[in-house]
């Protein structure tokens, strides 16, 4: 049985307040293709987290839409998954590059996320925002204090700089 991320539930809950959830990555296979929008069409967002396992941010599903319509509406208006770090005022013991300083806060994209036995790594695809690939490593029992802390998503604006989107995030 494989082993569950303990915070699972509220890690969710944090990450579909902003509209967004996580999809099981089938494992990688030498020589293997990269995912059809069909395929991604037929994920199913996780309810829980196994560690060893890789994940794909992208939008929650919506009865009416594919999910590659959805990924493409967030593509067209520059909605991005982001951590927003106030610059200087780090809370927690993580460790990030690749971020794009803006306004007082450092903002590292999320397009990617895997849970490993002592840490969760988060990583932006280099597409995302070039040039910043961001990657985060974070402790995996101060995980969910991150992203409750510094999670969110950003529009990009036509000026090319990111406008934060808040949401109260309610955890049980």
């Amino acid at each position: 049985m494989p082993e569950i991320f303990p915070e699972s539930r509220n890690l969710k809950a944090v990450i579909e307040a902003y509209d967004w959830t996580l999809y099981s990555l089938p494992a990688p296979q030498i020589g293997a293709e990269p995912l059809t929008w069909t395929e991604i069409n037929d994920l199913v967002p996780r309810k829980e987290y196994e560690i060893g396992r890789k994940y794909i941010l992208l939008p929650q599903p919506d009865k009416k839409k594919p999910l590659s319509e959805m990924f493409a509406a967030s593509r067209r208006g520059s909605i991005i998954p982001v951590f927003r770090i106030p610059q200087g005022k780090k809370e927690f013991d993580l460790a990030a590059s690749e971020k794009f300083p803006f306004g007082g806060y450092d903002f590292y994209f999320l397009s990617h996320i895997q849970f490993e036995a002592e840490r969760v790594t988060t990583f932006g695809d280099p597409f995302l925002y070039a040039p910043y690939s961001s990657i985060i490593h974070l402790p995996r029992e101060r995980t969910l204090d991150a992203f409750t802390c510094y999670f969110g998503t950003v529009k990009i604006e036509n000026n090319g700089f990111p406008t934060f989107l808040r949401r109260k995030v309610v955890l049980n």
